[in-house]
Order: C-alpha cells, then sequence, then structure tokens
C-alpha cells in the first residue's frame, strides 16, 4: 500500500496520513509519504486507550518524508506493545517538542518495543535533528536484552543511548538515496554504494522479501532479503541485491 499526499488542514488538525486506533494494527510492505498535518502527526498515529493492551507491528516498510506543523513528524505509537522490524523512517519533519521520526509513548502505561534492523535518520524537529523520542513511564526495548543482536542505525536521539540495544548505530550516515521507484509496487529509499546498512542488520522477522516483495506479486524480480555473498540482511525497508540496477525510467 502507498498512502501519499493527504493532508489535515487546520489549527486543531491531527492525522495527515493514517490514525489507528485498534487493538491490533499492522503495516507491512507500504510506503507512507509527504503526507502532513496543520498541527499533530503529518504521517502514523497510532492511539489506543488504554494503549497498555495494544500491538502494533510494522515490517518491510518505509515512512518518509511527512510534516508535521507541530509535533510527531513521522510515526507514533502508544502500543504498550510496539515491534519494528526492517523499516525505514526517514525525511519526516515537526516543528517544535517531540520526535520528528520514531516516537513511542503514553503518558500513563510502559511500552515494551522491539526495534529490529531498522534505519531511523534524517528527521528533524526545526534545525535539531529528533529521530527517536520517547515519552511516558516507561520503555523496555528488546525484552530488556539489550546484548542481543538488534541491528539499528539511528541517527539522532533524546532517549538516553546506554538504554538502547548494545549494537546500536548512533549519528552514522547511512548514504540514503532519495524515494523513488525501486522495482516492486511502492518507493523505497535505496541504499548507495559503500553505505554503512549494507549487510548491516538481521531478518529476526523471517521475511523472505524486503519491501518490493516477490516476482510473482510485483511482475518483476524477486527482491530476496538475502543478497550478495553474505547471508546477512541489509538494515531498513531495501535490501541491495546482486547485480541490480538502481531505479527505473
Amino acid at each position: 500500500t502507498t498512502i501519499a499526499y493527504n493532508a489535515a488542514n487546520g489549527n486543531v488538525a491531527y492525522d495527515g496520513a493514517l490514525r489507528l486506533e485498534g487493538l491490533n494494527n499492522t503495516i507491512a510492505a507500504s510506503t507512507i509519504s509527504a503526507n502532513s498535518s496543520d498541527y499533530n502527526f503529518g504521517g502514523v498515529e497510532v492511539l489506543r486507550v488504554p494503549g497498555a493492551g495494544a500491538t502494533l507491528v510494522v515490517s518491510n516498510s518505509t515512512i518518509s518524508g511527512n510534516q508535521a506543523t507541530n509535533v510527531g513528524g513521522g510515526l507514533y505509537s502508544n502500543s504498550g506493545t510496539t515491534k519494528l522490524y526492517n523499516s525505514t523512517i526517514a525525511f519526516n519533519t515537526g516543528s517544535v517538542g517531540d520526535s520528528a521520526g520514531l516516537w513511542l509513548g503514553t503518558g500513563a502505561n510502559a511500552v515494551a518495543a522491539t526495534l529490529k534492523s531498522n534505519l531511523i535518520v534524517y528527521n528533524t524537529v526545526g534545525i535539531p535533528s529528533q529521530d527517536f523520542t520517547v515519552i511516558g513511564n516507561s520503555l523496555t526495548i528488546n525484552g530488556g536484552n539489550l546484548a542481543a543482536a538488534a541491528k539499528n542505525l539511528i541517527g539522532a536521539t533524546a532517549f538516553p543511548t546506554a538504554s538502547l540495544p548494545d549494537d546500536t548505530l548512533i549519528g552514522v550516515c547511512p548514504r540514503l538515496g532519495p524515494l523513488k521507484d525501486n522495482g516492486g509496487l511502492t518507493d523505497t529509499h535505496a541504499l548507495l554504494s559503500k553505505s554503512v546498512a549494507i549487510d548491516n542488520g538481521n531478518d529476526s522477522f523471517g521475511a523472505l522479501y524486503d519491501q518490493r516483495g516477490k516476482a510473482s506479486v510485483t511482475g518483476d524480480i524477486d527482491y530476496t532479503r538475502f543478497s550478495g555473498l553474505t547471508a546477512i540482511a541489509d538494515i531498513g525497508a531495501y535490501e541491495v541485491q546482486q547485480n541490480e540496477k538502481i531505479g527505473r525510467a
């Protein structure tokens, strides 16, 4: 699915692209881009009251270039269980306060987050970068086992880096291409030559393909999650394919 170029207008506007209030929510193999809100949450707001019993799973997806005049440019979730796998959150913007990229939290309930092989970069609040922020009482990442492989790349975060998985790459340029048609049914951000994200992720989610999918669905080629000389996934929604030509006319 692609959700793009939508706008929420007005001085109390919310949710330029998508608002989810279900108990169990899933976003998979999708691109949510270039949406805006005149107030909060230009991209996606996942809000369940109470959030303690709710679950959000985002996999093989791209949230990019969304904008909020106030807070929450990219993805906000208060789901008590929030899981992100092999996804790219980039180039989202807010103007004040909280995260422009990934924002987790709820005023009363703790959030248990699973973050595996995600690329969260180039999100800005005004001028400063703000890729990952947490509000609320507490956040536990990956069950509290910070020594286990997680393989995320995060640009700038207000969350204490000591509380992130030990192998988190912080403030490293991933050499990310523009959002465009790189094959498949949805636009993606390609990883350019010598990106540190190449062969540096994991696929604990168990997907056989990247966001672009398999040939029987796309009518293109199989965009496998493992490609190249090593059987190691790339970080983010996009997997560099061996002998692939990036982009199409």
